[in-house]
């Protein structure tokens, strides 16, 4: 009789316990509210404009340090030479190169060496830093609307300085097709680092109209044709 006693006064204890702890869960903030349906896309600007009437709707991005000045010039020449216009290029500790967007641009570098391409990286805009896409890598890459504005990024960029000056050189020459550039249409150029024996580690390519990506592997440089493909520019 006395253990059973025990057991009863065991159970009150236990229950008087748990009362305590579930009175006590009230008391929690509450879990905050899950994310909004979807119910329509955003805006898609599959066009990034770089000049239009005679006004220059896009801006040169090149790091303070001034490591990609002379890339910077070439493109700022060539869009020059196509439109009369001349594109304005800021540092990339300027409010111009602050996120989110104020206007299109065109970007160079990676993680490291500009600012703005290191806040896009932190929000997984972009994976150019000095590992991606290698040593003798480049992207020249679109990247649209991002923060719902209608403003557009350009990359052009590599892990290093030879790879960063390849995918100026690479932009340029996209230009260089146009009598009267105004406009990117959306694009991807990739260059990875290549191996010892001269294969590219890792991509894909692949083209879709307007978008076009491709994978371009190095043995371009020397001249041979790759049966590759890009981006277009309207």
């Amino acid at each position: 009789m006395l253990r059973n006693a025990a057991g009863v006064i065991g159970w009150v204890l236990i229950a008087a316990s748990v009362g305590a702890s579930v009175a006590a869960t009230p008391g929690r903030a509450a879990e905050p509210p899950g994310p909004p349906p979807l119910t329509r896309l955003k805006p898609l600007f599959l066009e990034t404009a770089v000049v239009t009437d005679g006004q220059a709707q896009a801006s040169v991005v090149a790091p303070a340090s001034g490591c990609y000045d002379a890339a910077a010039r070439r493109i700022v020449q060539a869009v020059q030479s196509l439109t009369e216009v001349t594109l304005p290029v800021v540092d990339d500790k300027s409010p111009e190169a602050a996120i989110p967007l104020r206007g299109n641009v065109i970007v160079l570098g990676n993680r490291s060496t500009n600012r703005m391409i290191a806040e896009l990286y932190d929000r997984y805009y972009t994976l150019l830093d000095l590992r991606h896409p290698g040593e003798d890598g480049y992207e020249v890459r679109s990247l649209h609307n991002p923060f719902g504005n209608g403003r557009n990024v350009i990359f052009v960029g590599g892990s290093s300085q030879a790879g960063v000056e390849e995918a100026a050189h690479h932009l340029l020459t996209r230009m260089s097709g146009c009598m009267h550039m105004t406009a990117f249409c959306l694009l991807t150029i990739t260059v990875l680092q290549t191996d010892v024996d001269g294969t590219v580690s890792s991509g894909r390519a692949s083209r879709d109209t307007p978008i076009e990506s491709a994978l371009v592997r190095s043995a371009e440089r020397d001249g041979h044709n790759t049966g590759s493909s890009g981006g277009s520019v309207g």
